[in-house]
């Protein structure tokens, strides 16, 4: 029962976010007990939390190699992949999931995935999955990712659609600002424009970070006022 106690403890220690006694629960039980899945799965666990992604897909490869392909190793294997930058190998982790384990990660990050490899179509596809598989604190930045696709595909209507939706559910300044920016440079529609360079500028900002983009807007506001 040794192991399943160490398991047990190590992912309590996680939850409360406790990971420097989490990873010393478990690095002793590993040590007399190097295969055992129960301890590999919690030790997962912890590399994800500690976002110790190398480590994490390494102990989901041997994971999978002991035979288990659930959709949770498949899923931080996954979002490993796409944090080292690996991510023909991260969409091919999540596409190996049958649909029911799928869930709004594994489907965002499919869509990032698609993304990185500048495959919007597919980018679109899988993020309207993540939206459509639950209203989140995150649909927000998942329609942001849509517009922001819709954009590189020249498609202007629609990705201020998209942006329009991020709005409704998260107020970012970023949004506002792109939103400015494919009215002025794409449009040419100078008065949403100036509304929207407005909005962004009426923000809370951070002005040393966004110095480059309140600059610009601020010159832009001036010049589209006139």
């Amino acid at each position: 029962a040794e192991p399943d106690v160490a398991s047990d403890l190590s992912e309590v220690y996680i939850s409360m976010k406790f990971v420097a006694q989490a990873e010393k629960v478990l690095t002793k039980a590993i040590v007399n007990d190097p295969e055992n899945i129960i301890l590999l799965n919690s030790l997962m666990k912890l590399q994800y939390a500690q976002k110790k992604w190398p480590e994490t897909i390494a102990t989901c490869l041997k994971l999978i190699n002991y035979g288990n392909t659930s959709g949770q190793v498949l899923t931080k294997l996954g979002v490993a992949y796409y944090n080292t930058k690996s991510y023909e190998c991260s969409v091919s982790a999540f596409m190996s999931m049958d649909e029911l384990s799928r869930n709004e990660t594994s489907y965002y990050y499919t869509g990032l995935g698609y993304k990185a490899l500048k495959d919007q179509p597919y980018a679109i596809f899988y993020l309207q999955k993540a939206i459509t598989e639950g209203i989140s604190p995150n649909t927000g930045a998942y329609y942001g990712e849509v517009a922001d696709s819709n954009e590189k595909l020249h498609k202007w209507s629609k990705a201020i659609t998209a942006y329009q939706k991020s709005l409704e559910f998260d107020e970012t300044p970023m949004v506002y600002y792109s939103l400015a920016n494919v009215y002025d440079t794409n449009l040419k529609d100078k008065k949403n424009a100036h509304k929207y360079y407005r909005k962004f500028l009426a923000c809370k900002l951070d002005v040393e970070k966004q110095k480059g983009f309140v600059d610009y807007s601020k010159s832009r506001v001036a010049a589209l006022g006139k």
